[in-house]
C-alpha cells in the first residue's frame, strides 16, 4: 500500500502529487479528516522544500513516498536542497490569541505548527547533499480496510 513519486519542485508538480497521494490513501479507506491531514501536512512540506531548500529553481527533484498501514500513514520526503537551518526541524511558533493583538503576527511561519501538530515520529536527517523528512499520522485501526 505504498506510493512512491519523484517530481519537479514546482508549485503545480506540487499540487498534482498532492491529488495522486489523496487518492492513493482514499482509496484505502481512511477517514476524510484523516486523508485531511496527510494533505495539510505534506503540503506544507512540499511547499517549504520548493520555497526555502530549492528557491527559484524548479528543475530539481523531490521524492515522496506515502505508506498506508493499519495504524495510520508513513511519509518519506527526500530533496537535495539547502539543509534545515541548524540541522534540525523547526520548533512550532506559537501565539496566545488572546495576548497577541493581530496586526502583530506575522505573516507566515505556522506551517512547522500545522506539522507538529498532525504529525508524530518526525524525523530529519542531512546525509550528503539529500535531505529526509519521515513522519507519521495516526489514524484509528476502523478506518482502514
Amino acid at each position: 500500500m505504498t506510493l512512491s513519486l519523484d517530481f519537479q519542485s514546482t508549485p503545480d508538480a506540487v499540487g498534482e502529487a498532492l491529488g495522486r497521494m489523496r487518492a492513493h490513501v482514499k482509496g484505502h479507506g481512511l477517514s476524510p479528516e484523516h486523508v485531511d491531514a496527510v494533505e495539510i501536512v505534506l503540503a506544507e512540506v512540499l511547499n517549504n522544500i520548493v520555497e526555502h531548500a530549492y528557491g527559484a529553481d524548479g528543475s530539481s527533484v523531490i521524492s515522496m513516498t506515502v505508506t498506508v498501514h493499519k495504524h495510520g500513514v508513513d511519509c518519506v520526503v527526500c530533496d537535495r536542497g539547502l539543509g534545515m537551518p541548524d540541522g534540525k526541524i523547526p520548533c512550532p511558533r506559537r501565539f496566545d490569541a488572546e495576548l497577541t493583538d493581530v496586526d502583530d503576527l506575522p505573516e507566515g511561519g505556522f506551517g512547522w505548527g500545522l506539522i507538529h501538530d498532525l504529525a508524530s515520529d518526525l524525523r530529519y536527517t542531512r546525509e550528503g547533499n539529500e535531505n529526509r523528512l519521515s513522519f507519521s499520522i495516526a489514524s484509528p485501526v476502523a478506518s482502514i480496510t
